[in-house]
């Protein structure tokens, strides 16, 4: 898979539409494996596709937007 100049994943048709990001559901994938049900390489890959770089760079985004560090 390729990535557009943006660095958005681009399959063969175009950009991947992805669901919003959930944060419960990044949660649910860490508590995984935190109980030790899943693999880090299998925690790290639902992160991914969860969205988590999204997550974090909006929340720092924020943080900026009101005046934090």
């Amino acid at each position: 898979m390729s990535t557009n100049a943006a660095g958005a994943p681009q399959g063969p048709s175009g950009p991947e539409e992805r669901p919003p990001t959930d944060p419960a559901k990044l949660l649910a994938s860490w508590m995984e494996w935190e109980r030790g049900d899943v693999t880090p390489g299998q925690t790290i890959a639902a992160l991914k596709r969860g969205g988590l770089r999204e997550l974090l760079e909006s929340t720092v985004q924020a943080q900026l937007d009101l005046g934090g560090t």
